[in-house]
């Protein structure tokens, strides 16, 4: 039986992760609703 999640976020973030990073809340979410891993990257700063 698969667990159904709810996410909410802020479309402004998402709007900015995706310039920023080239990622995006909804690809984020795909990755987690498919169990699939997520790559580790060092953080920028």
């Amino acid at each position: 039986m698969k667990k159904i999640r709810n996410f909410v976020f802020n479309e402004m973030k998402n709007a900015t992760l995706e310039i920023e990073r080239g990622v995006s809340f909804q690809q984020i979410i795909g990755e987690l609703e498919a169990d699939r891993e997520i790559d580790i990257v060092k953080h920028p700063n």
